[in-house]
């Protein structure tokens, strides 16, 4: 990814020939690191300017929001004035949601289902699912901040077997070899501890059996559509969290399209991992 770094700290000497070699030029950057790589050249120079391109290593650039962050626990609310854009909150009625999603069906060319990086529906776009005609398969992108251009795809899948599940792929904590998540129906305590419906979905890291995000339905009230915590985080990393988000909004939205919506569509969202009913 080539990229206009900050001016170096020293220039090449303008009235020094220079017939190959290096110079060593030290640049800053915003990402708190340094480059103080020798720049190579293979012609002479009199004076004059260089016109030079760098490419930064710097994996911080390809990150989808530095400063994104989300609570530890939060509740997922319907927006107001629309039949299903939701938001992200503390509380109801919160004036300053936290992060807003946009909803369009299928005779739109946008994206089933849009989490956007602030609270209002102009923020810039943070990661998409899309919804695959006649299959249960869900494809999901994470955005780079700077382009809007997809940096993190998966198609999340349903799992028939004996443990039924929805799943999806990311690389946590740096390891380059992604991880399977799986998102199950749960009526276990991770779920109960949300004070909502005791029917709702965990979701468990499958190479070690940890259960590290729950969701449940609310009991009542018809502008709640659930609350989810984050049970374990700490060295999963942003792309896995905006994944754990953005995939269970997915299932809630495929279950309010699958009930017609109303009242039992974030009920619904539980059975939709595994195509309705059960539990584990």
């Amino acid at each position: 990814m080539a990229e206009t770094l900050p001016p170096y700290s020293r220039a090449p000497p303008g009235q020094t020939t220079l017939n190959g070699g290096s110079i060593p030029i030290t640049f800053s950057s915003t990402h708190e690191s340094t480059d103080d790589s020798p720049i190579e050249y293979t012609h002479s120079l009199n004076g004059g300017s260089i016109p030079l391109t760098f490419t930064s290593h710097d994996s911080s650039i390809h990150k989808p929001h530095s400063n994104i962050r989300f609570p530890q626990s939060f509740g997922i609310y319907h927006a107001s004035g629309t039949s299903s854009d939701l938001v992200l909150a503390l509380r109801n009625h919160d004036p300053n949601p936290l992060f807003y999603i946009t909803t369009h069906n299928g005779w739109s060319s946008k994206p089933s289902v849009v989490l956007h990086s602030g609270g209002l529906c102009t923020s810039p776009q943070l990661a998409t699912a899309n919804f695959t005609s006649f299959s249960s398969d869900i494809e999901l992108s994470i955005l780079a901040q700077s382009t809007g251009r997809a940096i993190t795809t998966d198609t999340m899948k349903k799992d028939r077997s004996q443990h039924a599940c929805q799943y999806f792929t990311v690389e946590v904590g740096g390891n380059q070899t992604p991880e399977r998540f799986e998102w199950k129906n749960s009526q276990g305590s991770e779920v109960r501890s949300l004070n909502g419906k005791r029917h709702g979905m965990k979701l468990v890291r499958a190479r070690t059996g940890e259960v590290v995000v729950a969701w449940a339905p609310p009991n009542s009230g018809t502008r709640k559509r659930g609350k989810m915590a984050f049970l374990n985080r700490d060295a999963l990393g942003e792309e896995f969290e905006i994944m754990a988000v953005v995939s269970i909004l997915a299932i809630m939205e495929k279950g309010r399209r699958g009930s017609g919506g109303g009242a039992a569509a974030a009920g619904a969202a539980a059975g939709a991992a595994s195509g309705g009913g059960g539990g584990c």
